[in-house]
């Protein structure tokens, strides 16, 4: 069980490894376009779904960033698990934590080099462009780590009216203490569904009995550290199977909301 007083900070300091880098052949691809909104251009993966489909899910990377770890290969996963397009936008435009710098004031620099409005400009960006509505009647959110308060940021400010609700693992709720508010706010704002999956080491506010509503959908990967899902070691068959939990239970979730 990780602290909750203490310094800001995203991930519990007993986080899992990160997942070695690895040959991968992606089903989908990166794209790289200018956002007027930012003045920057925007990366993005892209992987679609069946012809036909009209859902689509955005996915919000960890602290390590989109490049590291297993986001594609996760993309992969849940558009075919979940019949739908899945997009995966670089929120950090190249920025990203290193394990060097967890725990250490550096960590909090990165939090808050990229703060809500900026991801705001982003991911209105990514509604129009990679999800534009006459493409995409519902939007499902998936965030890991750092990414679920992302997808809680965007469930507040109702970010888009496509957007039905979110699956969240490993959630980093505290990333609001970043920005004077506090991860209390965010879950009593937000009115979509919710599928909150924390690990055995993750904060104790987004386990049962937590401060999450009795309408959140619950699953403790009590086995697991946090980060499994995008960076855990798959050599290892608890860690592997877990894993595949985690895309049935976003699957069976996004069945029920899209």
């Amino acid at each position: 069980m990780a602290s909750e007083t203490g310094p800001v900070r995203c991930c519990p300091s007993t986080r899992c490894a990160l997942a070695p880098a690895t040959e991968y052949a992606a089903r989908g691809a990166f794209a790289s376009t200018a956002n007027p909104r930012s003045g920057k251009d925007l990366r993005f993966y892209k992987v679609h779904g069946p012809a036909g489909s009209r859902k689509a899910i955005l996915l919000m990377h960890d602290i390590f960033g989109v490049n590291v770890g297993r986001h594609v290969g996760v993309c992969d996963a849940l558009a075919e698990a979940c019949g739908c397009t899945v997009v995966c936008a670089d929120l950090f435009h190249g920025d990203a934590a290193t394990m060097e710098i967890m725990d250490t004031p550096a960590e909090l620099e990165l939090l808050q080099r990229h703060p809500p409005q900026d991801i705001a400009q982003d991911l209105d960006f990514v509604y129009e462009h990679a999800l534009p509505a006459d493409q995409f009647d519902s939007i499902g959110m998936v965030g890991f780590c750092w990414g679920c308060w992302v997808l809680y940021l965007e469930a507040c400010r109702e970010a888009d009216p496509r957007l039905r609700g979110g699956a969240n693992f490993h959630p980093a709720l505290m990333v609001a203490r970043s920005f004077d508010s506090h991860e209390k706010e965010l879950v009593a704002t937000n009115k979509l569904p919710m599928l909150v999956c924390p690990c055995s080491d993750d904060f104790d506010n987004v386990k049962p009995g937590g401060i999450l509503p009795e309408s959140a959908k619950i699953h403790l990967f009590e086995n697991q550290l946090h980060g499994f899902m995008t960076q855990g070691d798959v050599d290892k068959e608890e860690v592997r199977q877990d894993i595949d939990k985690g895309i049935e239970l976003a699957a069976g979730f996004f069945a029920s909301i899209l």
